[in-house]
């Protein structure tokens, strides 16, 4: 098989000559790309387009919380706190894979360092999941969970999310309580009382008052893993501890409205913890680097649209209740399989055929192994498998957008590629999440109508989260090969095009992804890019 590089590298040069080649790929501040050349358009601040964009200091050491139950019942969400730390944190934890309509795409390919495979030499595939007999309610659009203002130098406001977050399955604890074996994840803070002369404990996840006694919903399917569900407790006097007051939880506008902020200030120390008086203990705020990675980097995932070949990949969406997944009209739909025509929901995993996904249709790309206690909390009865993990990941996407001049849904022909934390979609999608705080990194979003101009954008807590006003072009007459690189040892994170004779090979070197990453091939005359997250 041809390098990926073949076509564009010349295997020997002299050391002068490769010296000059580094200096003119030498990435461009974008404040000085932006000279002169920022505008306006529709609310949305753009300045050049350009062949590529590497995000510096990306990661920090922090803390976010996520969803550790869900009640059914009276839609009462528990969460917990979660510490984050080392490089690229917290997008060195599992990430999956989103994409939106009108897209072809038409190859995908994950790569990993080998000594990171693990588990993920040998691969599994979900039981069967009983479908629920409601339809897709439909889900709001992905700009409902932000929106991208992006002036120069500014990053994008975060809305405050939720403050708790889920510990890791690795880290369940054991023990008899009130001579009843008892088994939680390992960081929740157990209470204990005398109610009406008997020994009680519990979980402390309380909310405050609630409203209407439950009632049990009918329990669904399960997936792949799923933990336990905690029994609902009798009626009870309110516990004598600290509790937060609930959050009314309303649906967002299907488009948040577009805006700026200046650069949060940065934090010299660990916020305060908004889970009471309880704090994780965090390692410094500044976020760190790793060694380079040595060794090759393997394929652990691969799909072709044209031959239907698909190694170590599952096709997902928000489709819970068409014949996967469920849905229920307190949380809606969960994740489910999709059809191979990409529009419905399927009982069983299919590989996305040689389609054209239209505007408004979304999809996500998983790793095939299903999950298990180290995914986290899962909504039950969703489909779940796990993410991509790892500080160093690289991933490679060949992909056209063509116009759909006629489209008639909401949100009329903005197609775009982004990637979340695993832990938002094994929950909700929208709303009922971690997002912003746990991460989520839009790769390439056009967000005008029948826009040509694709962003890039980081959601975090403040202080991790931007974007570019540089923009990358929409490819709307043919393919366009995208690779998306996670470096650990440089803290970064680069979106760059490539040349159209690239392949996606079983492996890469770690030079040839070094290569690639800074930008020593390319014929494309086009500026390349460099923000800085701080």
């Amino acid at each position: 098989m041809k390098s990926l590089l073949a076509a564009t590298l010349v295997a020997a040069v002299s050391t002068a000559n490769a010296a000059a080649a580094r200096a003119r790929a030498k990435a461009v501040p974008s404040e000085q790309l932006c000279v002169g050349t920022a505008h306006q358009e529709n609310g949305n601040w753009y300045c050049q387009s350009v062949r590529g964009i590497v995000y510096e200091n990306v990661g920090k050491n922090w803390e976010y919380g996520v969803v550790t139950g869900m009640n059914e019942a009276n839609g009462e969400m528990y969460w917990a706190p979660h510490a984050y730390s080392g490089p690229l944190a917290p997008f060195n934890e599992p990430m999956a894979f989103h994409f939106r309509g009108p897209i072809a795409l038409k190859q995908f390919a994950v790569y990993l360092p080998n000594s990171h495979r693990g588990g993920l030499e040998k691969r599994g595939e979900t039981a069967d999941v009983t479908s629920s007999p409601k339809e897709d309610a439909g889900h709001p659009p992905h700009e409902s969970q932000h929106s991208h203002g992006h002036l120069p130098r500014h990053t994008a406001r975060l809305e405050d999310s939720k403050k708790k977050q889920e510990k890791r399955g690795a880290n369940w604890a054991s023990a008899v309580i009130d001579g009843v074996p008892q088994s939680w994840i390992h960081g929740e803070i157990w209470a204990s009382a005398v109610i009406d002369g008997i020994p009680q404990s519990w979980i402390n996840n309380y909310f405050g008052p609630g409203g209407a006694a439950p009632t049990p919903a009918p329990a669904p399917a399960a997936a792949p893993w799923v933990p336990e569900p905690e029994p609902e407790p009798e009626p009870e006097p309110e516990p004598a501890y600290w509790a937060p007051e609930p959050t009314p939880r309303t649906p967002e506008p299907d488009y948040a409205p577009d805006y700026q902020a200046d650069v949060a200030p940065q934090p010299t120390e660990a916020p305060e913890a908004p889970w009471g008086e309880e704090r994780l203990s965090l390692p410094s705020s500044s976020s760190s680097r790793a060694p380079r990675v040595e060794g090759d980097f393997a394929r652990t995932g691969y799909y072709n649209a044209d031959t239907q070949q698909n190694e170590g990949l599952v096709f997902l969406a928000n489709y819970g209740g068409q014949s996967s997944g469920v849905w229920s009209p307190t949380f809606g739909n969960t994740l489910s399989y999709i059809s191979a025509d990409g529009l419905g929901g399927a009982a069983m995993p299919q590989t996305l055929a040689a389609t054209i996904v239209p505007s408004g249709k979304e999809f996500a790309i998983m790793s095939n192994e299903p999950c298990d206690q180290s995914c986290g909390y899962i909504r039950p009865g969703s489909v779940a498998y796990k993410g991509f993990d790892g500080a160093d990941k690289m991933f490679l996407l060949e992909f056209s957008m063509p116009h759909q001049w006629d489209a008639t849904d909401f949100q009329k022909d903005v197609p775009a590629i982004w990637m979340l934390n695993a832990k938002i979609p094994y929950t909700a999608q929208y709303q009922f999440n971690c997002h912003p705080d746990c991460g989520e990194f839009d790769v390439f979003e056009v967000l005008d109508h029948f826009g040509e101009k694709a962003k890039t954008t980081f959601h975090a807590r403040p202080g991790q989260a931007g974007g570019d006003s540089n923009f990358l072009q929409r490819p709307v007459d043919g393919t366009l090969k995208l690779a998306v690189i996670f470096d650990s040892a440089s803290s970064t994170v680069t979106v760059k095009i490539l040349d159209h004779d690239v392949e996606f090979p079983t492996s890469l070197s770690v030079d040839e992804i070094e290569s690639l990453r800074l930008d020593e091939h390319g014929s494309s005359n086009l500026a390349y890019s460099s923000f800085n997250l701080w």
